[in-house]
């Protein structure tokens, strides 16, 4: 079973790296 915090530090995690590859890519514009 994964505990509930790895979930959430995982759900933070890819929640950040949308983020920066939107703005990565909205910056190229």
């Amino acid at each position: 079973m994964v505990p509930q915090e790895g979930n959430v530090q995982v759900r933070v995690m890819h929640f950040e790296f949308t983020v920066i590859t939107v703005y990565s890519k909205s910056r190229k514009k």
